[in-house]
C-alpha cells in the first residue's frame, strides 16, 4: 500500500493526480541518549529475523553559536539583554517499522540534549515519541492514524528544517518547558480513474509548564475534507476545512475560535518536473462573542521536482491557529524553499529557505496587527560515499516584530542567528533500504497528497503523522495547527541528508 499511495514520490510528475525542557543533567542525559541508539542497533543486529521489520539508529553530534542563548527581546528594562554562547547538542533517534501485505506500522522515539557551554541558555532534555499506522483497508480505499507526544522547548537553536520552513509561527513570551500532543486520522477513497475523496480528522495540542498567568496551553480539534477530478494534465479540487481553538485562560484575545475555510483549485503540470497550482476562496472566522470576519482566502505555488530534489515558491492568505501564542491569526505569508545537488554523485547537498509573514491577531474587537515574521536557512551537506556518516554546516535567522499591546501575553521582539556544524550517522537493520530524511518518523502529507518537499524522501520514509519533527532537527516552535499537528518542541538536531 505503501509503495502504491507514494508513487509519485518517486518519479518526476507525469499528470497532476500523480503529484496526486526542563534542564537536564549533561551527564546523565547523553549516556541514556547513547544507550537508546546503539541498543537499537544492537537489538536490530543480534535478534530480529523477520524480513518485515526494519530497525534504524540515527546519532548526532553538534555544536553550534547563537546570538541570542536565552531567546530573549533585546532592550527590555528589567529584563537581561540577548547574550550569545556556544552549545552543544547530543541526539539520537530510535525507529521500529513492520511491514505487512495490507499495513505498515511505524513507532519513533528522539531524545536530544541541548547545553550551553557559558550556562547563558537554558540547557534542557527533550523527547519525543511518535506512531503511525497505514491501512489499506481496500484496493480504492487507504486509511492512516498517527499520535505523537514530545517534551522540550521551543526556544533552543537549531539547524535547518527544510521541510517545517513552511510553518512561520510566532514565538510567546513565556519561557517554558512545554508538552505538545498529536493526533490525526486521514481517509482516501479512489473513485474511478480520475476522481478521489479525501477526509482528515486531527487534534493538537500545547501545554506549557510553567505558564506565570492564567494561560497555560491551547488546543485545537479539526476536520478536512477534498474531492479531486483530472482531466488531462489538469487537476481540479474542492475543498473545506474547519478548525475549533480552544484557549482557556488567555486575557486579550478569544476564548474559543472557529475557523473556517474552503477553496477551489486548479493544478497543471508545465513539464515532467515543473507544476503550479492556485487555489482561491474564503476564509471565515467566529468567536462566539460577537466577532464574525469574512475574507478572501487564496494560494498560490510554482514547483519543481525531480526524484529527490525539489524547490518551491508559494504565497497565500490564510487563517490559522497558533499554538505558541494560544492566538488565531489571519496570516499573509511568502515562503521559497529548495534542496539541490551539487554534483552528480549527490554526495553534496544544498538546502535553504526563505520567508516572511505578515499575521493579525484575532480577538473580541476584530483583528489587530499581530507579528511580522522574518526567516531564512541555508545548509551544505557533504555525506561519506562508504560509511554511513554526514557532516552539515547549516545558518539560520528568525527576526520577529512582535505585538506589545496584549499584556501580559504578549508577542514580543525576537531576533536570533545560529551556526551549527553537525556529524550524524543512520544504520539501519531490515529488509529496507535506508530513508533519505530522517526524524522520530519521517515526515509525511496526508496520504493523498504529494507536495514538493516529499520528493527528498523515499517511500519507505513517508510514514508520520503530520505534524511530528520530521526532520529531527527541532522547530523554533510548534507550527500552525490550522491544517496540521504541533510540531513539538525540540532541540535534536538529526539532520535531513540523502545517503
Amino acid at each position: 500500500m505503501h509503495d502504491r499511495c507514494c508513487e509519485g514520490v518517486r518519479r518526476a510528475p507525469r499528470s497532476a493526480m500523480n503529484r496526486g525542557a526542563a534542564p537536564g543533567g549533561r551527564t546523565g542525559g547523553a549516556a541514556t541518549l547513547l544507550a537508546v541508539v546503539v541498543g537499537a542497533v544492537t537489538v536490530g543486529g543480534a535478534g530480529v529475523a523477520r524480513g518485515d521489520v526494519v530497525l534504524e539508529g540515527l546519532p548526532t553530534v553538534s555544536v553550534g553559536y547563537t546570538d541570542n542563548a536565552a531567546l530573549v527581546p533585546p532592550a527590555v528594562p528589567g529584563m537581561q539583554p540577548p547574550r550569545s554562547d556556544e552549545f552543544g547538542i547530543v541526539a539520537g533517534i530510535a525507529r521500529a517499522r513492520l511491514r505487512k501485505a495490507h499495513a505498515d506500522h511505524s513507532l519513533g522515539y528522539r531524545l536530544a540534549e541541548t547545553f550551553y557551554f557559558h550556562s547563558r541558555g537554558p540547557s534542557s532534555l527533550a523527547q519525543e515519541l511518535a506512531w503511525l499506522s497505514d491501512l489499506n483497508l481496500s484496493p480504492p480505499t487507504q486509511l492512516r492514524l498517527g499520535a505523537s507526544v514530545a517534551y522540550g522547548r521551543a526556544s533552543n537553536p537549531t539547524g535547518l528544517d527544510i521541510g517545517g520552513a513552511s510553518s512561520q509561527v510566532a514565538q510567546s513570551a513565556i519561557s517554558s518547558s512545554i508538552i505538545s500532543l498529536s493526533a490525526t486520522e486521514e481517509l482516501v477513497h479512489i473513485i474511478g480513474r480520475r476522481s478521489r475523496i479525501l477526509q482528515n480528522l486531527r487534534f493538537a495540542g500545547v501545554h506549557y509548564l510553567n505558564a506565570p498567568g492564567a494561560f497555560d496551553g491551547t488546543f485545537v480539534v479539526g476536520a478536512f475534507g477534498r474531492g479531486e477530478h483530472e482531466v488531462g494534465q489538469n487537476l481540479f479540487s474542492l475543498e473545506l476545512d474547519v478548525s475549533d481553538n480552544i484557549v482557556p485562560g488567555n486575557p486579550g484575545v478569544s476564548d474559543q475560535v472557529l475557523i473556517l475555510q474552503s477553496l477551489a483549485g486548479w493544478r497543471r503540470d508545465l513539464g515532467l518536473a515543473w507544476w503550479v497550482e492556485l487555489k482561491a476562496g474564503a476564509l471565515g472566522v467566529l468567536d462566539f462573542h460577537g466577532t464574525e470576519i469574512a475574507e478572501p482566502a487564496a494560494v498560490a505555488s510554482l514547483n519543481y521536482r525531480q526524484i529527490y530534489w525539489f524547490a518551491t515558491l508559494s504565497g497565500s492568505q490564510t487563517a490559522t491557529a497558533n499554538l505558541l501564542i494560544g492566538a488565531a491569526t489571519i496570516s499573509d505569508q511568502a515562503t521559497l524553499r529548495l534542496a539541490l545537488p551539487l554534483a552528480r554523485s549527490e554526495r553534496y547537498l544544498l538546502a535553504g529557505y526563505g520567508g516572511y509573514t505578515y499575521a493579525r491577531l484575532v480577538d473580541d474587537m476584530g483583528t489587530r496587527r499581530g507579528y511580522v515574521l522574518r526567516l531564512a536557512g541555508a545548509s551544505f551537506t557533504a555525506r561519506s560515499e562508504r560509511l554511513p556518516l554526514w557532516v552539515s554546516l547549516d545558518y539560520t535567522y528568525s527576526h520577529q516584530f512582535g505585538n506589545q499591546y496584549l499584556p501580559p501575553d504578549n508577542i514580543p521582539d525576537l531576533e536570533r542567528q545560529t551556526v551549527l556544524l553537525t556529524v550524524g550517522g543512520a544504520f539501519t537493520h531490515g529488509a529496507a533500504a535506508p530513508a533519505l530524511f530522517h526524524g522520530v518518523l519521517p515526515g509525511v502529507v496526508p496520504i493523498g497528497e504529494s507536495r514538493p518537499e516529499d520528493a527528498g524522501r523515499s517511500p519507505e520514509d513517508l510514514s508520520a503523522p503530520q505534524g511530528t519533527l520530521d526532520s529531527g532537527t527541532g522547530a523554533s516552535g510548534s507550527p500552525a495547527a490550522g491544517g496540521s499537528g504541533p510540531g513539538g518542541p525540540g532541540s535534536g538536531n538529526v539532520k535531513n541528508v540523502p545517503r
